[in-house]
């Protein structure tokens, strides 16, 4: 990857601030235009999910005095010349949010087709699942939003800059992946919509993240990569930042 000024799958701090301010910058920008082509492919797919090497997550797992798991949204260098492209960082932090890690950088991914969501989901057997029909109508808006816009990362009149994710998000999907020889877990784009205090009767929209916890023995049909399947189990028990960075 061209971002990378590392061997392994993560980036220096200055890289880290250099992308993050690209991403800030560009967010609070009143044109919707380079926000959307940084959500979008040389193809002009849309960017659905950003996947990270398994190595990845157990470095992160690892990290002496881990209490959570920290995402944080870049723009990138793209493919192309002058293009920019989303991406996110996680990095664990302690109990008291000081980093314990390296920051590890994802690689964005989109799907052609897009969702094969199956008829049924298997019911939520922990209270830290998101039920797997709610999930699903959140991936479903981001990929049919019309255009991105500014207003979808702001929440609380604050411009997003990631969310915090506990660790049982990426510690339920760990053994899933290992016992699949899945070699990546994504966090998926997703768009929640809802009515705000102050609504007038207008659907707010916000960005968010979900983690796919992919089943080790998928309930039938085929077991392909893009395919979504009603034994998988989604996580989000995220929280935005800021107010706490």
């Amino acid at each position: 990857m061209k971002h990378l000024d590392s061997p392994h799958e993560i980036i220096s701090p200055q890289l880290f601030k250099e992308y993050s301010a690209k991403w800030l910058t560009v967010v609070s920008q009143p044109s919707v235009s380079p926000l959307a082509q940084a959500f979008s492919n040389a193809a002009g797919e849309r960017i659905l999910y950003v996947s990270f090497p398994v190595s990845s997550i157990v470095g992160l797992l690892s990290a002496i005095g881990v209490h959570q798991i920290k995402a944080r949204f870049l723009l990138v260098p793209g493919e192309s010349a002058g293009a920019q492209d989303f991406s996110i960082a996680l990095f664990a932090a302690d109990t008291k949010g000081d980093q314990v890690s390296a920051y590890y950088i994802g690689t964005p991914g989109t799907k052609g087709q897009g969702y094969r969501m199956p008829s049924t989901f298997a019911p939520a057997a922990r209270n830290e699942h998101v039920p797997g029909e709610l999930a699903s109508i959140w991936l479903r808006n981001w990929q049919d939003a019309g255009e991105v816009k500014p207003a979808m990362f702001t929440v609380n009149l604050v411009t997003l800059q990631g969310y915090n994710f506990n660790l049982i998000d990426f510690m339920v999907p760990l053994p899933r992946a290992q016992a699949r020889q899945q070699q990546e877990i994504r966090v998926y784009l997703a768009l929640h919509a809802y009515h705000a205090p102050d609504s007038t009767g207008e659907l707010t929209e916000a960005f968010g993240l979900v983690v796919l916890s992919k089943s080790a023995n998928p309930r039938g049909g085929t077991d392909e990569d893009d395919s979504i399947n009603g034994d998988d189990v989604f996580l989000d028990l995220a929280t935005p930042c800021p107010p706490n960075f």
